[in-house]
């Protein structure tokens, strides 16, 4: 059967669907089937917030920071910092969890990408409102956001029982157009949003939608942590010492290294980040350096200029004794206002 899910990764990694008609729309469309967003009153304003998460050269979340020791540059030009928080306040945490052919063969050798996934939930506050979305071919609501922490752990457990069994998902893995279609669903909910991302990094959208995914993950204020549920499946697979083996287990490898340089691609461009653990011990360090995360957070405010309707770089670093030993993340752009008339 571990033949299978080689050849079933490969054919994956290499499969291109067809898609027509302008990104943005198809995305849109999507996220027309999750559930309706709550009504909320949007103010257009000409200020930018910025998600800051900080870590030490362990992972670990640093708090107490205060406001004069960031720096915030737009395109490479400082700005007045104009409004700071400490942002603990409640999240929206949607779990979205791959659901294809992979992962079914993934379960049938113990390795599931729910291994210990559930224990994710005692790290999240009981003042969060959770989500599941599973994707394949796009995206799928599998529980609707909640604050009741039981439920979600019971359908987390049912989905993972449906996926033992191949009942959820298909042979398509559109990682790009799914989290693109989720992101425009999140988009208008108020409050902190996160998205933890449970995927092999296998992307089965089109190159040139990857290509608009990433521009707009970079304009996103909802930071992606990713967890990639390869285990040591990232290894190269045992083979006789044929060259078409040979050839086979180097394909795969590349496979999923390009899987996993992706899963992290994702997570940089929003100010997250991304874990690649082996084991059940390093999944539940990740989920550990998550549940910090998601409580531990940075929220700046600057001035934008000038407004021009364009694409416009963000950079946050540390003034700190200890910034050296700081890793800083935040989302890499935004997009500014029209010029007025």
């Amino acid at each position: 059967m571990k033949s299978l899910l080689y050849a079933c990764i490969l054919s994956l990694s290499f499969f291109l669907p067809t898609c027509t008609g302008n990104r943005a729309d198809v995305f849109a469309e999507q996220a027309q089937q999750l559930p309706a967003a709550p009504a909320t009153i949007r103010v257009v304003t000409s200020r930018v917030n910025v998600n800051v998460a900080v870590t030490d050269s362990h992972g670990r979340a640093v708090n107490g920071l205060r406001r004069d020791e960031f720096h915030v540059f737009d395109d490479g030009v400082e700005r007045p910092i104009t409004s700071y928080a400490s942002n603990e306040d409640p999240s929206q945490v949607v779990l979205m969890i791959e659901s294809g052919t992979a992962d079914f063969l993934l379960e049938q050798f113990g390795r599931s990408p729910f291994l210990s996934a559930d224990a994710l939930l005692d790290k999240i506050s009981v003042s969060d409102r959770l989500a599941i979305v599973t994707y394949s071919d796009h995206a799928y609501v599998s529980m609707d956001f909640t604050p009741n922490g039981p439920a979600v752990r019971v359908a987390l457990r049912n989905l993972n029982f449906q996926l033992s069994r191949a009942a959820v998902g298909s042979n398509s893995l559109n990682l790009s157009s799914s989290l693109a279609a989720v992101l425009y669903w999140l988009k208008p909910m108020p409050g902190k949003k996160v998205v933890i991302l449970l995927s092999t990094g296998i992307d089965t959208s089109l190159p040139e939608n990857r290509e608009f995914v990433d521009e707009e993950l970079k304009t996103s204020d909802i930071p992606i942590l990713a967890v990639s549920v390869l285990g040591d499946f990232r290894k190269s697979p045992a083979h006789g010492s044929s060259s078409a083996d040979d050839r086979e287990g180097q394909r795969f490898v590349k496979g999923m290294f390009d899987a996993e340089q992706w899963l992290q691609q994702i997570a940089r461009a929003t100010g997250g980040r991304a874990w690649l653990p082996e084991n059940a011990k390093e999944f539940d360090e990740a989920y550990d350096d998550i549940g910090q995360l998601i409580r531990a957070e940075y929220s700046v405010g600057f001035v934008p200029y000038p407004l021009d309707g364009k694409l416009h770089s963000l950079t946050v670093k540390m003034n700190h004794p200890w910034y050296r030993s700081f890793e800083v993340e935040n989302r890499q752009a935004y997009i500014a206002a029209p010029p007025r008339e």
